[in-house]
């Protein structure tokens, strides 16, 4: 995946210093790399010709000490195209690695204690009296009963709770390594659907 950005800056050093730093920027999980292309970089303002190019490539304007006169605000509003505007160079690049960020699945989660196993679920069926059950496949480490669990819909978290049933085959199990298959079930939580990401975690003593 690629962000695409406009660069514009006061002087033409600090616009090339900048495209060069931005297009180091590169963040990746298991499933996706995400990194920068600049379209276009330059010193001055920020012109109604930026806002063309950014609206046509669907590219975020930086101005770095560079401004937009207020019909280049107008015309950007219209074309539905963001511009953000900075004078602190850090501040720029977090805000940048930050939209990156959002495009790859979240770092671990720490309050769930340590990520000891994943699986992505394969299918799901109904249970009597468990009801709705993920047919999982895990794929890297293992995964304990009674655990933390994290279910991640692409990037996006769509629960954080508890591992209720543990299953091989119809039998309850105590813990399921890579790369078998299981069945799980969680605590209040019934809308897994296939190709979820399911991450085990335990509490460490």
């Amino acid at each position: 995946h690629v962000v695409d950005l406009v660069v514009k800056s006061d002087v033409q050093g600090s616009a090339e210093a900048l495209t060069s730093s931005l297009e180091e920027l590169e963040v990746a999980d298991d499933k996706l790399r995400v990194k920068t292309r600049v379209l276009r970089s330059g010193a001055g303002a920020i012109t109604t010709e930026d806002v063309m190019l950014a609206s046509v490539s669907n590219a975020l304007i930086i101005g770095f000490n560079a401004q937009a006169a207020r019909p280049t605000m107008e015309e950007a509003e219209r074309s539905n195209v963001e511009i953000r505007e900075y004078t602190i160079v850090y501040d720029l690049l977090d805000d940048v690695k930050a939209r990156m960020a959002s495009f790859i699945r979240p770092p671990p989660a720490k309050h769930l204690g340590e990520m000891v196993g994943s699986a992505d679920v394969l299918q799901t069926f109904k249970i009597g009296a468990i009801g709705k059950v993920a047919g999982c496949k895990v794929f890297d480490g293992h995964v304990p009963a009674g655990c933390n669990i994290r279910i991640l819909r692409g990037n996006a978290i769509e629960y954080e709770g508890k591992l209720m049933s543990l299953r091989s085959v119809k039998d309850e199990v105590e813990r399921i390594d890579a790369v078998a298959e299981c069945g799980m079930a969680f605590e209040g939580y019934q809308n897994m659907e296939p190709d979820d990401r399911v991450e085990a975690y335990v509490m460490q003593q």
